[in-house]
């Protein structure tokens, strides 16, 4: 009976050990033997290698134990070349990876063959807007017509896009599946998407380390609307410090556009800004673009290029830029509007409702 009670034993730690142990095996093309592939975790800028095995005859493995279920990404380097794999769920259990033809499929647990269904729909848009792009930039400056059915094209598609993913997210609320796509779209959701897919998402879904950075940002959203601008510090194209301050809050309606160079409907909207900047600007209305670039370049360029013609800020952090935390901007091209006192009278606004706006104001 003691011997048999020492087995028990035994065998239960040997159990408990295995509770949360993953494995994942990872099948790439044979030009990424010796490559090294890792696990890879993302919160906003930050990134860390979590985990990294090596490539053989085309295949990798990863095992280890996770106590809760979280999700990563596996990338592949070789020759200081770093290619993205696929996003991957660590769960208890066995999943398979497979790359091919710059596709990914995930299998295996529950959640992983959740995270597939929304793979399919990424990687059947992605060749599509890829190849719409292609076909706008080869276009000349002054194919305007052909300049504008692309880019109808790509926000019908876009929109199209966004409408699958969304219904793939409501689906997914619970899990960490649902996570990761909400990660990836939610700066293209408008602001009540955003609110109400984090209002009911459940445990697992907010408890992903970059979602609930994500959600906390969200949330900053409420009650901004009423209340006078929090000011801002950053450096104009010139150089200088300048605040928010030395513009809102003066006798003139200020439009702050959030914005950044590497944006393609940020950089489509400004046409129709430039107009609307050019109605109203002898009727007390002013503009204030706060960037969320982090090349320097890149913005003054775009400020040339695209010829706009109002004050300019940024203090060049990208997505971590103060303003995106103060002001709880998630996603771009973003206008609000200011009071002739500073008080936000509105925020998200696109062109359409912003000149709608406007012209209640000044009717």
């Amino acid at each position: 009976m003691k011997n048999f009670k020492i087995l028990l034993l035994t065998a239960l730690i040997l159990c408990s050990c295995q509770k949360n142990e993953y494995k994942i095996t990872i099948n790439v093309p044979s030009e990424f033997n010796d490559a090294t592939a890792y696990l890879v975790q993302q919160i906003g800028r930050d990134i860390t290698f979590t985990d990294s095995t090596i490539v053989t005859e085309g295949v990798a493995h990863f095992i280890g134990k996770q106590d809760s279920i979280v999700y990563r990404t596996i990338i592949l380097k070789q020759d200081d070349q770093r290619t993205f794999i696929s996003p991957i769920v660590l769960e208890k259990g066995e999943t398979t990876v497979t790359y091919l033809d710059e596709k990914s499929t995930v299998s295996g647990t529950s959640t992983n063959n959740i995270l597939q269904e929304y793979l399919q729909i990424e990687q059947h848009y992605n060749p599509i807007f890829e190849e719409l792009l292609t076909s706008y930039f080869k276009t000349e400056e002054n194919e305007v017509e052909k300049r504008h059915m692309i880019e109808t094209q790509y926000d019908i598609l876009e929109q199209e896009f966004n409408q699958k993913v969304l219904a793939f997210i409501n689906e997914n609320l619970s899990n960490v599946a649902g996570a990761y796509a909400f990660g990836q779209i939610y700066r293209s959701l408008s602001e009540e998407d955003q609110m109400s897919l984090i209002e009911n998402a459940g445990e697992s879904f907010l408890s992903q380390p970059d979602i609930a950075r994500i959600a906390n940002r969200i949330k900053q959203i409420k009650g901004t609307v009423g209340n006078k601008f929090p000011d801002i510090q950053m450096k104009n194209p010139q150089g200088e410090e300048v605040r928010l301050s030395d513009f809102a809050g003066r006798g003139k309606y200020i439009i702050v556009d959030f914005w950044a160079s590497w944006c393609g409907p940020c950089r489509r909207a400004m046409p129709e800004l430039i107009n609307i900047y050019e109605e109203y600007k002898d009727k007390g209305i002013d503009v204030v673009g706060v960037s969320f670039d982090n090349d320097e370049q890149a913005w003054k360029s775009s400020i040339e290029s695209l010829g706009l013609p109002w004050h300019q800020m940024s203090d060049l952090k990208g997505w971590e830029s103060i303003a995106a935390s103060i002001y709880g901007v998630n996603s771009i091209p973003h206008l609000m509007l200011l009071d002739p006192n500073g008080i936000i009278i509105a925020k998200n606004l696109n062109d359409n409702t912003l000149k709608q706006r406007l012209q209640e104001i000044f009717k």
